[in-house]
């Protein structure tokens, strides 16, 4: 029974757990009349995301993953986290420059950084993702694993 369950936290399950959560919030991001059914549930999906990102960059550490095989699982699973860290951290420094008002210097930093983690949460992190996901579907599939 142990080791069904250690083999279910492995990085290949947890990469096919990513993959799949990450085409579904692409999905429900392309299609907004499908996401607006979930409603505020849309945020356990991201939820989801981030925690098979973070399991999967776990799971490449402690299964001692060399190469570029673990370069690519890092990159996916440390961007599924970026994404939410960067919407949550986008939406803070927002509404802290909304209650800056007033002050000069620290609305234009609060306004600085919520556009730095916009473009991380809606350029970078995606095009990480995709990169991750497909480099490391690309050396599994030349290595034969």
């Amino acid at each position: 029974m142990k080791n069904w369950i250690k083999s279910l936290f492995s990085p290949k399950p947890l990469f096919i757990l990513l993959v799949l959560l990450s085409l579904l919030v692409i999905l429900l991001m392309v299609f907004p009349d499908v996401g607006s059914i979930l409603g505020p549930g849309i945020l356990v999906l991201w939820i989801l995301h981030a925690l098979s990102g973070l399991g999967l960059a776990i799971a490449t550490f402690r299964e001692k993953i060399f190469g570029k095989v673990k370069t690519f699982l890092l990159l996916a699973g440390f961007s599924a986290v970026g994404f939410v860290l960067g919407v949550i951290l986008h939406n803070a420094f927002y509404a802290l420059s909304m209650l800056a008002e007033g002050m000069i210097v620290l609305q234009a930093v609060l306004g600085f950084l919520e556009g730095a983690f916009f473009l991380i949460a809606v350029i970078l992190c995606p095009i990480a993702l995709l990169v991750g996901i497909v480099g490391t579907l690309v050396l599994w599939k030349r290595l034969g694993s």
